[in-house]
């Protein structure tokens, strides 16, 4: 049986960060739907599951590449902020900021006092308290 799946999905283009998305989507859509008995959510779900059932089944694996690096390119501010939240809240050693002229985040030690942070991008330097 495993092998007939493997065999099926040969040159399909599989699952995506686009698909997950869509199916959590589709996920929460349904709670809220049923929850205040919105039809009209549960049609969106419905309609989500599909697309992406259809992207996961495609053979077109170029045009399914290309709409998730559309959709990646849409979600990375987003993102980018996610990760660095997760980042901060698990490291308890050391502190993020971002530099106030060029935005690169930097990493310093906690439990310094104030001190002076030069941007290892613009070589700016500005004043925190860690």
């Amino acid at each position: 049986m495993k092998e007939r799946l493997y065999r099926f999905m040969q040159g399909r283009y599989g699952s995506d960060t686009l698909n997950r998305h869509l199916a959590i989507f589709a996920l929460v859509f349904i709670l809220i739907g049923f929850l205040f008995r919105w039809q009209i959510l549960v049609f969106f779900a419905d309609a989500c599951l599909i697309f992406a059932i259809f992207r996961t089944l495609s053979r077109n694996i170029n045009a399914r590449y290309r709409e998730n690096m559309k959709y990646q390119a849409m979600i990375q501010p987003v993102m980018k902020n996610v990760n660095l939240t997760k980042r901060r809240l698990s490291d308890k050693e050391h502190r993020y900021y971002k530099c106030p002229s060029c935005q690169q985040i930097v990493r310093v030690p906690r439990g310094r006092g104030a001190i002076m942070i030069t941007c290892p991008r613009c070589h700016n330097v500005f004043e925190k308290r860690t």
